[in-house]
């Protein structure tokens, strides 16, 4: 597959899924993006999209960032250039090589908001707000620390999206000088998709209701995590 639609492709994929897995979450995300979707007045077989008011919506940001967070699979490579190099209590020598895997940065308990004891949210489950902050929820964003979460505008009235307190966590584009420079693209490219097809079709998942859809493992180290097995699926054209 090409490079620049190897991760892009399945992460849209996760996107549809774990939307369409949740009823009630596919109805608050048509409500979302509806303002920003029409239909072209002089050809109404296309699509209208505000591209920069969908993508800074928090729900669709937040969806976008938890699935790169919950379904990436990738390690990442790095050589120190100079001697005595340390990080984390580690002590790496000038040309030893440094590997990171963002599956397990991802999902590690110290960093990551795991809800509360009334309304859990483990790091080995998808939850679709774990990168809003509500102002009126001090439980609510995406780390632990509240030191980060101070950093959120104390003026902001309304639920953000925030990835403060992430660095180092969130690495799905990898970090420092060689992150990925696609990644503003690549969330368009994600958002926008997603937002096209929960708009232009009805689509029914016919699998099991009692199980959730797992990755295939065997993906692992190469990016985004496809899907394991055929998912079928009833897809109709919808009126919007």
């Amino acid at each position: 597959m090409n490079r620049a639609t190897a991760n892009t492709v399945p992460a849209i994929g996760w996107m549809l899924l774990e939307v369409l897995q949740r009823p009630d979450l596919l109805l608050r995300v048509r409500e979302e993006v509806a303002p920003y979707i029409s239909r072209d007045p002089s050809d109404p077989s296309q699509m209208v999209v505000d591209i920069p008011n969908l993508c800074s919506r928090p729900l669709i940001q937040s969806i976008y960032a938890e699935v790169l967070r919950f379904r990436s699979g990738t390690v990442i490579n790095r050589v120190p250039t100079s001697s005595d190099f340390h990080i984390g209590g580690w002590h790496f020598k000038k040309g030893e090589q440094i590997i990171v895997s963002n599956y397990n940065t991802g999902r590690n308990q110290s960093v990551w908001n795991q809800g509360t004891f009334e309304d859990p949210h483990p790091v080995d489950e998808f939850w679709p707000e774990s990168f809003i902050v509500y102002p009126d929820n001090p439980n609510s964003g995406p780390v632990l620390q509240q030191e980060a979460k101070k950093e959120q505008d104390a003026t902001d009235s309304k639920p953000t999206f925030c990835l403060n307190g992430t660095a180092g966590s969130w690495i799905p584009y990898g970090g420092g000088t060689r992150m990925c420079p696609g990644r503003h693209f690549a969330k368009e490219e994600m958002i926008v998709t997603m937002a096209m097809f929960l708009t232009a079709f009805d689509i029914q998942l016919l699998t099991d209701n009692n199980s959730w859809i797992q990755p295939d493992l065997n993906y692992f180290m190469f990016g985004v995590m496809h899907p394991k097995g055929k998912i079928p699926a009833r897809i109709r054209k919808r009126e919007f």
